[in-house]
């Protein structure tokens, strides 16, 4: 092998390399990238005047591509799920989520921890939001701590 061998090689590996680098990142940038997230909180009813607590779950859609969410809902211990039939929220579900926009629903804190006293949990727990598209993508939030003994007058 001489050095034109050589040359033709490495710029023939470079090319490959390159294009398969520009293929995944298009790949990446045609799917969806909802990122979800799980906080507590509180709405302001105006006046001054909060809410009880709440547990929120948030959709944002940073990607260039519209996604159709059409659940949400809680990860539970075991893998198990609990899906918000009715929340209340800034959007029905399901709902069409647009490219830079995001949406949010919310339960109240006593009724999740009513929810998950049901379901046969006590104590802390840690729990995953989630959002589920209709082709089958379901989009997850980072674990978030709930007490389900929260309003039941357990200490």
């Amino acid at each position: 092998m001489d050095s034109t061998d050589i040359i033709t090689a490495l710029v023939a590996l470079y090319g490959a390399i390159l294009s398969t680098v520009v293929a995944v990142r298009e790949w990446k940038a045609k799917r969806p990238k909802i990122k979800v997230k799980t906080s507590m909180g509180f709405l302001d009813l105006g006046r001054g005047n909060l809410s009880d607590a709440m547990v929120f779950v948030e959709a944002a859609n940073p990607g260039q591509r519209e996604v159709t969410l059409s659940s949400v809902g809680f990860i539970l211990p075991l893998q198990r799920k609990v899906f918000l039939r009715q929340p209340q929220g800034s959007v029905r579900i399901p709902c069409e989520l647009a490219p830079e926009s995001s949406c949010q629903v919310w339960i109240d804190a006593r009724e999740l921890a009513a929810l998950l006293r049901s379901n046969g949990f006590s104590g802390t727990l840690k729990l995953v939001g989630f959002y589920g598209d209709q082709v089958g993508r379901t989009h997850k939030s980072k674990a978030f701590e709930v007490d389900a003994d929260f309003g039941s007058g357990r200490c």
